[in-house]
This record gives C-alpha cells, sequence and structure tokens, in this order.
C-alpha cells in the first residue's frame, strides 16, 4: 500500500505520508492496552528505509 501511496503521489507531483498510532486509538477510547500488529519502533526502522 505504502509504495503505491508514493508512486501515485509522485506521479501527481504530490508528497505522500503515512499516519501511525501509539498508543493504539482503541486503548485511548476504552483503557485496554491492545498489541500492534509491528510494534512502533519497527515500523520507524520501516519508514526509514523508505
Amino acid at each position: 500500500i505504502i509504495d503505491q501511496v508514493k508512486k501515485e503521489a509522485a506521479a501527481k507531483g504530490l508528497s505522500s505520508c503515512v499516519i501511525t498510532f501509539d498508543p493504539h486509538p482503541q486503548q485511548v477510547l476504552t483503557g485496554k492496552k491492545l498489541p500492534f500488529i509491528t510494534p512502533f519502533e519497527k515500523r520507524v526502522k520501516l519508514f526509514e528505509k523508505e
């Protein structure tokens, strides 16, 4: 998905961005801690590669 967003943005001369949440939005709403599919630190490293 991220690659597609980047390609479409570049084709239109625009910038792309990624929005990620920490803590999990459901945790903010319910107070219950929920696991992420990808931990925050790993997400940062993945986005830095891009």
